[in-house]
């Protein structure tokens, strides 16, 4: 497989907030389309979520998409997971999509996460991940257990951590993954841009750029 990257230089404005409300459970987009708890700042329309507040999680993971056919919307917003000591020691995955097909997770920001700002697996399939923020601690986004025919467009994955993944796709097939910017902030790290592992075969890479420190 060849695999070309191309570099750039831009400024992320990718920061922590200080959420507006702050859950110490994880939050379920629940299979009959319900939110638990009902109380979050999510704003149901149909098949439409849509985030508004800024949300501090202190749950692993953060938000659990079990309905397929929805569009989790954050207009902006930013979930993050509370910092305390060390990152790998406590690790958090922000959204997790399992087992779910034609979900659009768009316009979300994620900050702090060491796990991964997104995790899909179990053959989740024709999932979308469009225009989101993340400011990630480990790894930005995975693929795996067959995940396949999912895209990933027009991202920016920020890594501000050491041993760094900012996509890593495993045991997961004809994927898309277009416009993705990704950055490491430390000239200190181990990192891959965006990595393949166990089989994962026919992705499609167009037109990513890696950002990386430069040590002058």
């Amino acid at each position: 497989m060849l695999f070309l990257v191309s570099t750039f230089s831009f400024v992320l404005d990718i920061q922590p907030v200080n959420g507006n409300e702050t859950v110490n459970q994880t939050i379920y987009i629940n299979a009959d389309g319900t939110v638990d708890p009902p109380t979050v700042p999510i704003q149901r329309n149909g098949d439409l979520y849509t985030l508004t507040s800024n949300i501090t999680i202190d749950a692993h993971p953060g938000i659990r998409i079990m309905k397929d056919n929805v569009t989790l919307d954050g207009a902006g917003f930013t979930i993050q997971y509370p910092v305390r000591g060390t990152p790998e020691y406590f690790p958090a995955t922000g959204i997790y999509l399992h087992e779910v097909k034609n979900v659009t997770v768009k316009n979300v920001g994620l900050a702090n996460y060491y796990y991964e700002g997104i995790l899909l697996d179990g053959k989740s399939v024709n999932n979308r991940m469009i225009r989101n923020n993340i400011f990630f601690r480990g790894l930005g986004i995975r693929f795996e257990k067959e995940a396949s025919n999912n895209s990933l467009i027009g991202n920016t994955i920020w890594g501000g951590y050491r041993y760094m993944q900012g996509a890593i796709l495993v045991r997961s097939s004809s994927n898309y993954l277009y416009e993705n910017r990704i950055a490491f902030s430390s000239i200190f790290s181990a990192y891959f841009g965006i990595s393949f592992t166990d089989n994962s075969s026919f992705n499609a890479i167009v037109r990513n750029d890696l950002h990386t420190p430069v040590l002058l």
